[in-house]
């Protein structure tokens, strides 16, 4: 698995690449086997959030908490 930026994803994202990669500061993981109209998405580690992100969310500090521990 490669480690990258933002900026690197978004780069691979527009040349269509597929790719396996862990962003900068472990915000997310990302995996692209092929390109396809649907886009699947799972969050599993809503702590680590950066904050403008973390505010787009409608669940509370709480639920997204919550909603971890049901993975373990």
């Amino acid at each position: 698995m490669l480690t990258l930026s933002d900026e690197e994803c978004i780069q691979l994202i527009k040349k269509r690449k597929c790719f396996h990669a862990e962003v900068n500061g472990g915000s997310f993981i990302v995996k692209i086997d092929e390109y396809t109209p649907l886009i699947c998405a799972a969050i599993h580690n809503g702590q680590r959030l950066r904050a403008e992100l973390s505010k787009l969310f409608l669940l509370s500090k709480q639920e997204k908490f919550y909603k971890e521990e049901l993975c373990i």
